[in-house]
């Protein structure tokens, strides 16, 4: 489903009649969302499930879930770069 969304946006001929081709995409981008929450939400269904026979994907699958990642690497203040973290954190506050 994830190839025919692209496929639908990215084709040259597609270009000449950009409303449709939005008008579709979009159909297919909603259809695709509903999808994948309907797949996450069965997965954590069955995790729940086999929670007592198998402890271990719940809690990896927690620790996935906590984990924070770090989305600002640098930031140009002024003349100087800042990478640090804490720098940025009091530069952006």
């Amino acid at each position: 489903m994830i190839k025919i969304k692209n496929t639908k946006w990215y084709k040259k001929e597609n270009r000449t009649n950009l409303k449709k081709v939005k008008k579709e995409f979009n159909l297919l981008n909603k259809k695709l969302q509903k999808e994948i929450k309907k797949a996450v939400s069965e997965f954590e269904k069955d995790l729940a499930r086999n929670s007592k026979h198998n402890p271990k994907a719940i809690y990896s699958y927690f620790n996935s879930k906590t984990k924070v990642k770090e989305s600002i690497k640098a930031l140009l203040n002024g003349d100087k770069i800042t990478t640090n973290g804490i720098e940025i954190a009091t530069i952006l506050n």
